[in-house]
């Protein structure tokens, strides 16, 4: 009994940590691009840099810099990003989508449904909106996955799954003893 809730647990553990970082909100502010300078994750905007939200993990990896965040919002009421003011008012369209967002963004849909508010992204690291708007980083078997310039990059896919060849999803091992792919980038090798 007590190795079954030991699993069960784990299971669960698994299952949180992949929503939480498929579905996190982002380390820097809209327009800011995260990057790794001397073996350390700054944002990055012009010439200018800052830290990266304080409730965000990093790891730099080849001068890559990558990032796990809390799921949520991490702005403050009223305020965007690092607890900055927002310094213009929102134009909507018929549509609701956003006029007016700031250089750099897009407005995207809060969710799918017909009305949704909407919210400017930059569409070139937001996890759920890479490249276009509702394009979600992640899927089935990925572990973790960020957005690198509008485009999902994989780093590593759950147990049982292993990095497909083209490197945009994880697949279902076909055979419990498939290690083929163990030693590569993205590949789970926890069997």
């Amino acid at each position: 009994m007590h190795s079954v809730t030991i699993r069960a647990l784990v299971a669960l553990f698994f299952v949180l940590s992949f929503v939480g970082f498929v579905s996190a909100a982002q380390p820097c502010p809209t327009g800011w691009t995260l990057t790794a300078i001397d073996h350390k994750c700054v944002c990055k905007k012009d010439k200018h840099t800052q830290d990266p939200h304080k409730k965000c993990t990093f790891t730099v990896r080849h001068d890559k810099c990558f990032a796990t965040c809390p799921t949520g919002d991490l702005h403050d009421g009223g305020k965007h990003g690092h607890g900055r003011p927002d310094d213009h008012k929102h134009e909507f369209n018929k549509d609701g989508s956003i006029k007016n967002c700031p250089k750099g963004c897009q407005s995207c849909p809060i969710d799918d449904k017909k009305h949704s508010t909407h919210q400017c992204v930059n569409t070139d690291n937001d996890l759920d909106n890479c490249g276009g708007c509702g394009i979600r980083c992640g899927g089935k078997g990925v572990r973790s996955a960020s957005c690198q310039k509008g485009k999902c990059v994989i780093h590593s896919c759950r147990k049982g799954f292993k990095l497909s060849k083209d490197g945009k999803s994880c697949e279902k091992r076909k055979h419990r003893f498939d290690k083929s792919q163990n030693d590569q980038p993205g590949s789970d090798n926890e069997e």
